[in-house]
């Protein structure tokens, strides 16, 4: 059971310290053209690649504003040879070029940025402007499943933000919950059946143990109570 942050408005702005991993499929060709160096000099975010045979994986590390521009500015490349010239083009007419880039996310974490009855990715799209598919399946021989955003680079960015704010929410929400209760918390990697639920792990002494227990059911019934209210929201407005 995991807790998706899904709101009718842009998400919270997380602390300037916390910081954000994003992960990006790129082709052999494309990851050629990407200058890491240059890219950590010029913006101060950590990035690397990691080889694979048809496809390489961009990790991109650092504030949530950094990494999304990082990436967003990294789709154009991957649409073109040239990069200065389309930078160029971009700088010109950002409303023109269409871009895509596509995140690798947590199986776990899928259910924060589509939330429920896919309200979340609704609003990121709306927000941004950017096209969002989140992809059904798991990739091969893998916990992590796609998420494509399509759109102009300005769009792309406004996307990649959001999505980063809801990962760092969900995670957060249980650091503090293991902060304020002192016990260790782990949360199963796959639903233990079919109604989606995971296994959380609870571990500690029994006074910890049940300030845990207390903090993640208040945090649900507020998620769940904040859940149905968007519900009765959405169902009133009039439709467009």
């Amino acid at each position: 059971m995991s807790i998706d942050p899904s709101s009718n408005s842009r998400s919270p702005s997380p602390p300037q310290d916390k910081v954000l991993t994003l992960r990006a499929l790129v082709s052999t060709k494309d990851a050629d053209i990407i200058n890491l160096a240059e890219l950590r000099d010029r913006t101060g975010v950590d990035s690397n690649v990691i080889s694979g045979v048809h496809k390489h994986v961009l990790t991109v590390t650092g504030p949530v504003h950094a990494v999304a521009n990082v990436i967003s500015s990294l789709s154009v490349s991957i649409w073109s040879d040239n990069f200065q010239a389309y930078t160029q083009l971009v700088s010109a007419n950002p409303s023109s070029p269409v871009n895509s880039i596509r995140l690798l996310i947590s199986h776990n974490l899928m259910g924060t940025i589509i939330g429920r009855q896919g309200l979340k990715i609704k609003t990121i799209q709306d927000t941004s402007g950017a096209r969002v598919i989140a992809a059904k399946a798991m990739l091969p021989q893998s916990t992590e499943r796609t998420v494509d955003v399509q759109g102009t680079v300005e769009a792309i960015g406004l996307a990649i933000e959001e999505i980063g704010k809801c990962l760092l929410e969900d995670g957060t929400k249980i650091t503090e919950i293991r902060r304020l209760s002192g016990s260790k918390i782990s949360i199963a990697k796959t639903p233990h059946d079919e109604t989606g639920e995971r296994m959380f792990t609870i571990i500690g002494t029994p006074e910890s143990n049940e300030k845990a227990l207390f903090l993640l059911y208040h945090q649900l019934d507020s998620e769940r109570k904040r859940r149905d209210g968007q519900d009765a929201r959405q169902q009133t407005e009039p439709q467009e």
